[in-house]
C-alpha cells in the first residue's frame, strides 16, 4: 500500500505547476502517489505536465470546471494512500516537508491532522506566517503535548482555533488520515472560497489533531488567482465564514457544545458581519452595508462600534464622500 496521496488540484497554472510537481519529486520522503487534477484549465497546463505524464510520475485526471473543492474530492476518491495531504499548483515543498510529516504521523499513531508553520511569499516579503502571528503563544490552554518543537492539541483546540481572526490552518501544510474522511465528509462543493475551513473546522471539532513548530510549505501569495479582486475576495470571504459558523451553531445546538463555544462562534460571526459592512461603505452599496452592520448587532450585546458604523450607513452617499475625503486629509497629516 501506498504511504502517501498527494493532491495538486490545477486551474489554468501552467506558468507555475513544474515548480510544485518538482518541488515534491525532490523531497527525501519518495513512498507516494502524485495526483494531478485538472478542474477544466484552458491553458496548457496539460502541455506542461506531459513529460511527468509519460514518464508515469503522475497521475493526470481532467474533468470539466467545477472548482477546488471538487477537484479535491476527485484526488481524494483516486487516492490509495494510507495519508493524503495537498499542494497548489502555484505553491511548493519546502526540504523534507513530507518526511517530517509523515514521521510525526508515524510516531503518534492516535494523530489523526497534523499542520504546519509555512512560508508566506509575496513581492516584497517573505515570512513564517504563523510565527509572525505569534499562533505559538495563544494555544496554552490547548496543548496538551509538546515534542521538540511539536505539539499534540487536547479538546480546547476547537475553541481557541476559533477565536483567531485569521484562521491557521492552510491546506498545503495539512496531512490526514485517509480513513477519518468516510467519517466527516468530503470537501464542500458549493463555494469556491473557504471550502477549506469548513473542512478542517470538521476535524478538528471530533479528531485528535497536531502541529509542527517548522515552515515546510510556501504559499506564493503573488500568484494566486483568488485574490486578483482583493474587495471582491474580502465581501465572498466573510459571507462565506458567517455561513460555516452559522453552521457550527446548528451543530453546537443539536450537540449541546459548551456556551463557552457558542460565544465564540458568536462574535467571530459579528465581527466578519461588521468587516463586510465595512467593505458595502467603501464601495458605497449604502444598502446592503446597513442590513450587514443590523445583522452584526444580533449576535453581539451593546457592540458600539457596529451602531457607529450603522448609523454612518445612514448618511446619505455625498456626506459618506466628504466624510472619507475629511478622514483622508487627517490621515496624511
Amino acid at each position: 500500500m501506498t504511504k502517501l496521496s498527494i493532491i495538486v488540484p490545477t486551474y489554468n497554472c501552467a506558468k507555475y505547476i513544474n515548480e510544485a510537481i518538482e518541488s515534491i519529486l525532490n523531497q527525501s520522503f519518495k513512498d507516494y502517489e502524485i495526483i494531478v487534477v485538472d478542474d477544466g484549465s484552458t491553458d496548457n497546463t496539460k502541455d506542461a505536465l506531459s513529460p511527468y505524464i509519460e514518464k508515469g510520475l503522475i497521475k493526470y485526471i481532467y474533468q470539466e470546471n467545477q472548482g477546488p473543492g471538487a477537484a479535491r474530492n476527485t484526488g481524494i476518491n483516486q487516492a490509495q494512500g494510507k495519508y493524503i495531504c495537498f499542494l497548489d499548483s502555484d505553491d511548493v515543498l519546502l526540504e523534507n516537508s513530507l518526511l517530517k510529516r509523515v514521521d510525526f504521523l508515524e510516531k503518534y499513531s492516535n494523530l489523526d491532522m497534523l499542520f504546519t508553520d509555512y512560508i508566506c511569499e509575496n513581492a516584497n516579503s517573505r515570512n513564517a506566517r504563523l510565527k509572525s502571528l505569534n499562533f505559538m503563544n495563544k494555544l496554552n490552554n490547548s496543548i496538551e503535548y509538546k515534542d521538540n518543537g511539536c505539539l499534540i492539541f487536547n479538546s480546547n483546540f476547537y475553541n481557541d482555533y476559533l477565536k483567531f481572526t485569521i484562521w491557521p490552518i492552510w491546506t498545503g501544510t495539512v496531512m490526514l488520515k485517509k480513513n477519518i474522511i468516510n467519517d466527516i465528509g468530503m470537501f464542500r462543493t458549493d463555494i469556491s472560497i473557504a471550502e477549506d475551513v469548513d473542512f478542517w473546522i470538521r476535524i478538528i471539532r471530533k479528531y485528535k489533531v497536531g502541529f509542527i513548530n517548522e515552515a515546510l510549505s510556501c504559499y506564493k501569495t503573488m500568484q494566486s488567482n483568488l485574490t486578483k479582486n482583493y474587495e471582491q475576495y474580502i465581501a465572498k470571504g466573510a459571507q462565506l465564514r458567517i455561513a460555516i459558523l452559522n453552521d457550527e451553531l446548528k451543530n453546537n445546538k443539536m450537540k449541546q457544545i459548551d456556551s463557552v463555544t457558542i460565544k465564540i462562534i458568536k462574535n467571530k460571526i459579528f465581527l466578519d458581519y461588521l468587516e463586510l459592512g465595512r467593505h458595502y461603505l467603501r464601495n458605497l452599496k449604502i444598502k446592503q452595508a446597513r442590513n450587514a452592520f443590523l445583522d452584526s448587532i444580533r449576535y453581539r450585546q451593546l457592540p458600539s462600534v457596529a451602531y457607529l458604523l450603522l448609523l454612518a450607513s445612514l448618511l446619505p452617499i455625498s456626506a459618506q464622500i466628504k466624510l472619507r475625503k475629511l478622514k483622508a486629509y487627517f490621515k496624511d497629516k
